[in-house]
C-alpha cells in the first residue's frame, strides 16, 4: 500500500506530536482562535496541522503546516521539510539532557536556531519535534523524488 505524503504527515503529527503536552492539534476547536492568529503567516494551500505552544508570546510558537514549519526570528521564517537537510539537537544542549532546548536545521549552506523550550528532565519536548522534523523531512524528499520519478516515467 503507499501512502501519500500527506497521509504520512499526519500519521506522524499523530504518533509524535500528539502526546507532547505543549503542542495543539489543528482540529481542536478550542484552539481555532490561535489557529486563526497564523493564518496571515502560513502560504497558498498550506493547512495548519500542529502548533508548539512554547509559553511564551504567540511568535515563540512553532507553526507544523502541511508543507513545512514557520517559525519566528525577528520575522516569520518559513522551512519547507524537504529542504531540511540536516535536524538535530545542539550539541551544547544535548550534553546535559535536561537542559537541551534548541533544534539546528540546516538548510543548504544556512543554520537556523529553533527554540523548544517545553518538557520535564529527561524528557524535554526538544528531541520529539527534533525526530518529527527529521522523519518528516526525509518522508517529504523521498516522496518528492518518487513523484519525479513517476511524472518522467508517464511522460517516456
Amino acid at each position: 500500500m503507499n501512502f501519500s505524503f500527506k497521509e504520512l504527515l499526519y500519521s506522524r503529527v499523530h504518533r509524535i506530536l500528539k502526546p507532547i503536552d505543549s503542542v495543539r492539534l489543528g482540529s481542536a476547536p478550542d484552539w481555532i482562535e490561535l489557529f486563526n492568529f497564523y493564518a496571515d503567516v502560513i502560504k497558498g494551500e498550506e493547512e495548519i496541522i500542529a502548533v508548539y505552544d512554547n509559553q511564551q508570546d504567540v511568535r515563540s510558537n512553532l507553526i507544523f503546516t502541511t508543507e513545512g514549519l514557520h517559525f519566528y526570528s525577528e520575522r516569520w521564517i518559513f522551512i519547507d521539510y524537504a529542504d531540511m537537510e540536516s535536524v538535530h539537537v545542539d550539541a551544547n544542549d544535548a550534553s546535559s539532557k535536561t537542559k537541551a532546548d534548541t533544534v539546528i536545521l540546516a538548510v543548504r549552506d544556512i543554520r537556523f536556531r529553533v527554540q523548544v523550550l517545553g518538557g520535564e528532565g529527561q524528557f524535554r519536548d526538544v528531541y520529539e519535534i527534533s525526530r518529527f522534523l527529521s522523519r518528516v523531512s526525509s518522508d517529504k524528499r523521498r516522496y518528492a523524488g518518487g513523484q519525479r520519478a513517476n511524472e518522467a516515467e508517464k511522460k517516456s
